[in-house]
């Protein structure tokens, strides 16, 4: 089972609230059930992507992340889709699906 090769934390402070979250970047960690187990336990999902990396990756990390429900948002890729009615397709469809607030947000790619 591959562990991460780095892991960092960003902090985002603000007001007392802890905005702190995680990134992992190693080998093989997408397709790594036992991972996301461990990282999502049993929480539903909202996995944001864009249409050049979902191809590549979806189906990989889909499997990976087991029967949970995962709902699939995929964009137009580029700078020019990066605005707040793209955030309200996000938002829309994940309330559409009946997420709440213990589901998690994956945002699989680095530009989304």
């Amino acid at each position: 089972m591959p562990s991460p090769e780095q892991s960092l934390t960003v902090s985002l402070p603000r007001s007392g609230v802890d905005r702190d979250y995680p990134i992992h970047i190693g080998r093989g960690l997408i397709a790594d059930a036992d991972y996301w187990t461990r990282l999502l336990s049993d929480r539903d999902v909202v996995l944001v992507t864009n249409e050049t990396i979902a191809p590549l990756y979806q189906d990989m990390l889909l499997s990976a992340l087991g029967p949970r429900r995962v709902t699939c948002v995929v964009l137009p890729d580029g700078e020019r889709h990066k605005h707040y009615g793209s955030i309200e397709a996000i938002l829309d469809q994940a309330l559409a699906e009946r997420h709440e607030r213990r589901s998690i947000f994956i945002a699989l790619g680095g530009g989304v």
